[in-house]
């Protein structure tokens, strides 16, 4: 685009693949932002039972309107709508268990236990008329193993602890229902605390051909520094009759640049004579297989 190097009346030449590269880039993206929050989607709109205090009952509802402190019914191999006490279970004991293969990976059951004062005086529908309690616990960690709180009742206070902790991510396994009381919700949860924002991965290809990309510009760099300091030297020793050959010819009323200034326009010429050496295309070539691949994936 500077008026004393350009080859093209002033246009730019890279801005068209360069544009193609970055559309490319953005539509991939715009995929797979969209599978994501389809997914988001169908995660937010499961259904679980939730104590309706109006109607005096448990209805369905969803996962997003789950809010701290109402208590909901969970049924065997649905997965728990955020974390929450266990206060019964259809085991006369008290005891639930639960499956945590998407938090640590493991597939062998885990035994909770309910609160044993719960276990007996909470009893369905009582939520609507004469069971009521506080619970105090910690403020929202990371800590999956580790938990500390209180339960408190019109007749006592109870202490809680890991054991009482049904955690969203979990399911429910060998056990017909659960009531529970919801503690932490949404992004305060602990599998969405333990969870990492998604970083920017790049293949060991992608990795090689950067490092060959920043290589061949500064091979291109040192070479047309090498054209623009040797035709600087050539017309410094010869005069500037030496490149005739060129048909250059002077232009009455041009301004007469310093040395510095003409190595610069003719530096800047030498890089648009080898601007192929950085392969745009291959850049090109390399979104589009990623476009598709990932789709395939």
């Amino acid at each position: 685009m500077v008026p004393g190097i350009t080859q093209t009346d002033g246009q730019p030449t890279i801005l068209v693949p360069l544009m193609f590269v970055i559309t490319v880039s953005a539509v991939k993206d715009i995929f797979e932002d969209m599978k994501r929050h389809t997914s988001d989607g169908v995660e937010n709109n499961k259904k679980v039972l939730s104590a309706n205090q109006k109607i005096k009952r448990f209805t369905q509802d969803s996962w997003r309107n789950i809010w701290v402190g109402q208590i909901v019914k969970v049924n065997m191999n649905e997965y728990f709508p955020a974390d929450l006490i266990l206060l019964q279970s259809s085991n006369p004991s008290g005891i639930a268990y639960i499956e945590t293969k998407n938090l640590d990976g493991e597939t062998n059951l885990k035994c909770k236990e309910a609160v044993k004062e719960t276990q007996e005086t909470f009893t369905d529908g009582a939520f609507a008329s004469t069971w009521k309690a506080r619970v105090v616990c910690e403020k929202p960690n990371d800590k999956l193993y580790k938990f500390e709180g209180t339960l408190q009742t019109e007749a006592d206070l109870y202490p809680l602890d890991q054991n009482c902790l049904l955690l969203r991510g979990s399911s429910l396994k060998n056990t017909d229902w659960i009531y529970g009381m919801v503690v932490y919700t949404g992004h305060e949860t602990r599998v969405m605390m333990n969870s990492s924002s998604s970083r920017i991965k790049f293949s060991n290809l992608e990795v090689g051909m950067n490092k060959q990309i920043v290589n061949l510009f500064i091979f291109q760099v040192v070479i047309c520094l090498i054209g623009a300091t040797t035709s600087e030297i050539l017309a410094a020793e010869f005069g500037p009759g030496h490149n005739d050959y060129l048909r250059i010819l002077a232009v009455p009323g041009e301004p007469r640049h310093n040395p510095f200034v003409k190595a610069l326009l003719v530096f800047g010429s030498w890089m648009l004579l080898f601007a192929n050496l950085v392969p745009i295309s291959l850049i090109v070539s390399m979104e589009l297989v990623k476009f598709f691949q990932a789709q395939y994936i």
